[in-house]
Order: structure tokens, then C-alpha cells, then sequence
């Protein structure tokens, strides 16, 4: 009798655990079992699995209030960073008192509070740029080397605009362990198909159709084991302190950016 590879499947992610049953309830439903059992065993975990699809996509939006802090602390970061470069050249006898002086004039105008919510520092943040953005206040800008700060607070309040929006600025509460048990629901509904269709490859006279579909999952199962192991493999070496070979990523440039809209 075939048997699929064991895997724990409480090692797996929260997006390889999703991606492993959707693939799994997709290939289930697309054999058309003709046992009744089984086909309700396949519709029981498609249930599960949709109640699993909620809150793992609840729980991408819940993420995003990290990501908006994170995007805030950029753009508040770098207006400061601009407010005390400027003010201190503002003081200074030299040539670069006369452009620190015509963007100390502009943030005065705006007196960011950095400490209110995100939404009204946005529009704040999004008319202040739009003025320095204008060709004298880049020129000043670049007279003082600072043109890196306003790019950051661009990046910052970009990224600000685009996760509220795509938040809908609902707040999202998952009730706490939903994910988790929505999971252990999946993993006993995959089990017991699983155990369907590894029976069925027993008794059937012609096992074609189950062993030809246990060892086509066991191929898929194979690649998550790997997963499984690679993560081991990360967690041993930050455990024993080494460094893992970083993957790359694109470098960002230092040309002046567009605001958003």
C-alpha cells in the first residue's frame, strides 16, 4: 500500500501551511474520488481550510499596523534629522545660512507635530513635501546636502498612504490562537483524506488513481520537508551565532523621488 511522507506540519509557516493545503485541497478536488467518504472527507477540509483562509488573510492586514509604524518612524525620523540641520546652519556666519534659512522658513510654516495620528501628520507630511519639492527648495536642499532626508520622508509618507489605504483604516481583531486553531483543524481534515485515500489504494482492484496521486503529492511534500529543514538549518547557526548568507536585495538610489498622489 502507497503511504504519503509524514510531515509536521505545525514546522510549516503560516503562508507554506496555507500554500501546502490550498495546493492539496485544489489537487483533491480535481482527482473527482468517487467514493462518497472521501468526497465528504475533501469537503470537510475544504470548510476548514476557508476558515483557516480567514484569518490568515486577517492576520496579513493585522501585520500592516507594524509595517505603518515602522514607514512613520522613517518619515519622522528624517523630518527631524532636517529640522536640526537646518536650524543649525541657520545660526552659522556661512554661505549655507541662506538656504538653511529658506527651509527653516517653510517647516515653520507647517510646525509638524510628529506626535499626532498618522492620517493628519500624512496630510501635514504630504503638503510640506510638496512645497520643498519645488525646484528653489531642491536647490536648497542640495546646497545643503540634505536631499537624502526629504527622499526618506517621501519613502515614509508613501508607504504610509498606501498601507492605510489598502487597511481600509478598519482596526482588524483576530481572536487570540484563531490562526493557530484554524490550522489544527486543517491538519486533522488533510490527515483524515489523506488516511481516505491510502486506504483506498489498498482495497480499490486497480490502485492506479491513489497511488498515482500519493506519489504526486509526495513529490510536493518533499519540497516543504526541505523547507522544514532549511528554517532548522537558519535557527542552528543564529542559535550558535553565525551569520546566514544574506539573500539579495535591490539597493535603493539616492536620486530625488516623486511624491505619490
Amino acid at each position: 500500500m502507497n503511504k504519503f511522507i509524514s510531515i509536521d506540519l505545525i514546522k510549516l509557516q503560516n503562508g507554506h501551511h496555507f500554500n501546502f493545503m490550498e495546493g492539496f485541497l485544489t489537487q483533491s478536488l480535481a482527482a473527482e474520488f468517487e467514493s462518497q467518504k472521501l468526497k465528504d472527507a475533501i469537503g470537510e477540509l475544504k470548510t476548514c481550510f476557508q476558515e483557516e483562509d480567514k484569518y490568515f488573510r486577517l492576520s496579513q492586514v493585522a501585520d500592516q499596523t507594524q509595517l505603518i509604524k515602522e514607514a512613520d518612524d522613517l518619515r519622522d525620523k528624517n523630518y527631524n534629522w532636517l529640522k536640526s540641520l537646518v536650524t543649525l546652519w541657520a545660526k552659522t556666519p556661512y554661505d549655507e545660512a541662506v538656504p538653511a534659512k529658506k527651509i527653516q522658513k517653510v517647516l515653520n510654516t507647517y510646525k509638524l507635530d510628529t506626535k499626532v495620528d498618522y492620517l493628519l501628520e500624512t496630510g501635514t507630511i504630504s503638503n510640506l513635501i510638496s512645497d520643498l519639492t519645488q525646484e528653489d527648495m531642491l536647490k536648497a536642499l542640495e546646497d545643503l546636502n540634505a536631499t537624502q532626508f526629504l527622499n526618506q520622508m517621501i519613502i515614509g509618507n508613501n508607504t504610509v498612504k498606501s498601507l492605510y489605504k489598502e487597511r481600509n483604516d478598519e482596526q482588524v481583531v483576530i481572536p487570540k490562537g484563531a490562526l493557530r486553531d484554524a490550522r489544527a483543524k486543517t491538519d486533522e481534515a488533510y490527515a483524515q483524506v489523506a488516511l481516505l485515500i491510502e486506504s483506498s489504494s489498498a482495497l480499490a482492484d486497480d490502485p492506479t488513481k491513489f497511488d498515482s496521486f500519493i506519489e504526486e503529492w509526495n513529490g510536493i511534500i518533499k519540497s516543504y520537508l526541505t523547507i522544514i529543514k532549511r528554517k532548522a538549518t537558519l535557527r542552528d547557526k543564529a542559535d550558535e551565532g553565525t551569520e546566514p548568507t544574506p539573500s539579495e536585495e535591490p539597493t535603493p538610489g539616492e536620486e530625488p523621488i516623486e511624491p505619490a498622489e
